[in-house]
């Protein structure tokens, strides 16, 4: 497992851990508040319609405190506080403006989740809105608010209690699943390894092995892919090999002298009839032109077909000692590229027999020629008369 893939394990690890305390804080935390508000809900209607006289108020708080587990408050409508389970009614302060109290005041319920300064934690707040017979006036009726409190620190307690099975299950998980990614990785990274030692043999030509991978992947069918590009590129390259061959035959046995060259003069390739016939006994390849030709006709040919573009043939005397007709084209070469071809047939066999012909028919016509003479001044003295000169 390299470096890269560590760190990404890490930062995945970390994401999903701290993904998992948000959750715990904003979604169990407020699932829990929920059943928390509508318990003390719950039991504030209870409560209200259990309410003794003023005078009792407090002790009925501290009671039912034991029993509700929450801070008991009663509230007057006005805000004044009537009793309370933890503090003396008498020294706390008008509530009226509590969140909760206004809520209450409005809809009949209300709640709040706040700081609370006398003991220095976070508490939720339940309010109802009650109403009971006053003792005064006939039928007449007072209103007063049942608060409910609790501390978050049990929520809190709670959600801790969960958090630590929760990210230990979480990292097991996650080990297991690191632990049978990294076999696959592992499993993967050999088979990827396979097809490139596979390919890299297909690269130096070497096309005797095999790759076949045991499962049916992806993976598996890019290998099978490769496999048949192997096979189709070893069917040409005997194809190609073939047709050169044939060439490279072709070439060797030509009478006639061939030579290639590129658009920067260098000969790209150059038959053994043209090395024997310019006493060339190295393989002039990646040589230029000039290195190879050195006659001044012979370049000037091919600078000439070059230059117009066009196929020029000439008959050359090369060195004082060869006749040759030699023809330069230019060519069309891969990739758009252009070339010249030049052919060179010795013709100095034919010079030398057509003036061995010339020679003959001079040296026939000077050896006639006096016999004719000779035939020709008897014709003429025959028709002078001679020929009735029977002496």
């Amino acid at each position: 497992m390299n470096k890269r893939t560590i760190t990404c394990s890490v930062l995945i690890t970390i994401l999903l851990v701290v993904s998992l305390e948000i959750y715990l804080s904003l979604f169990v935390k407020e699932h829990y508040i929920s059943q928390m508000r509508a318990d003390l809900l719950t039991k504030a209607v209870i409560l209200k319609d259990m309410l003794p006289e003023k005078r009792n108020i407090n002790n009925f708080c501290k009671t039912y405190k034991e029993k509700t587990g929450a801070r008991i408050t009663v509230i007057s409508e006005t805000g004044k506080v009537l009793g309370d389970s933890d503090e003396s009614s008498s020294k706390m302060e008008n509530h009226l403006n509590r969140p909760e109290i206004k809520e209450a005041m409005l809809s009949g319920t209300g709640s709040s989740i706040r700081f609370s300064n006398t003991l220095k934690k976070d508490f939720i707040y339940v309010a109802i809105l009650a109403e009971r017979p006053s003792g005064g006036e006939r039928n007449s009726s007072e209103k007063f608010f049942i608060r409910l409190s609790m501390p978050l620190d049990r929520i809190k307690a709670d959600i801790s209690r969960i958090r630590m099975p929760i990210i230990i299950s979480t990292l097991v998980v996650l080990v297991g699943v690191f632990f049978i990614w990294f076999q696959r990785s592992k499993r993967l990274r050999r088979e990827v390894m396979e097809i490139i030692e596979f390919t890299d043999r297909i690269a130096q030509g070497d096309f005797s092995n095999r790759v076949f991978l045991a499962e049916e992947t992806e993976l598996s069918r890019l290998a099978g892919h490769i496999l048949h590009m192997a096979e189709e590129l070893q069917s040409r390259l005997e194809e190609v090999k073939k047709e050169k061959q044939t060439v490279e035959n072709v070439l060797k046995n030509m009478k006639e002298g061939l030579l290639i060259i590129d658009k920067n003069g260098r000969v790209l390739l150059i038959n053994d009839s043209l090395k024997e016939l310019l006493g060339l006994n190295h393989t002039c390849r990646d040589l230029t032109a000039t290195e190879i030709l050195r006659d001044a006709e012979l370049l000037s040919l091919l600078e000439g077909s070059r230059l117009v573009n066009e196929t020029i043939s000439r008959e050359i005397s090369f060195k004082g000692e060869k006749d040759l007709l030699v023809t330069s084209s230019p060519v069309e070469l891969s990739g758009n590229e252009r070339g010249i071809v030049m052919t060179f047939h010795n013709i100095t066999r034919l010079k030398r027999l057509e003036q061995i012909r010339r020679d003959f028919v001079a040296n026939v016509a000077h050896e006639i020629k006096t016999p004719i003479t000779a035939i020709k001044g008897f014709a003429e003295t025959l028709i002078d008369g001679a020929i009735e000169d029977k002496e």
